[in-house]
């Protein structure tokens, strides 16, 4: 029997850290992706297929930060409730600090322009 309860602590032990809360309940990074469009179509209608593709690595970079992330549902909701770019921008001052710096720095490399050697 002590052998058992050994074996059983031994494999508790093994055990992989558990994994992530679910995103708490909200509109999806998808919502917010199509929103984010939404809100930049007027911005962005005349920028060509250049601008539509860097529009696209754009909004990649935000799905995944938002994704990765996990970005807390009352973020994911005020974006997708937004009128407009001025209110949708609002709402990243309420991501924390360390969230909006991972979100900039990878809509920066996503837009960055292809660097040639």
């Amino acid at each position: 029997m002590l052998r058992y309860a050994a074996l059983v602590l031994l494999l508790a032990c093994k055990q992989s850290a558990p994994p992530p809360p679910p995103v708490a309940a909200g509109p999806s990074c998808d919502d917010v992706a199509a929103k984010m469009r939404t809100v930049l179509a007027d911005e962005t209608r005349d920028v060509g297929s250049a601008g539509a593709a860097m529009l696209d690595r754009m909004l990649g970079a935000f799905t995944d930060a938002c994704r990765e992330d996990r970005w807390p549902a009352d973020v994911r909701s005020c974006i997708v409730a937004a009128k407009d770019r001025t209110a949708a921008d609002g709402c990243r001052g309420k991501l924390p600090a360390e969230l909006r710096q991972k979100l900039d720095e990878r809509v920066t490399r996503a837009v960055a322009p292809p660097t040639t050697n």
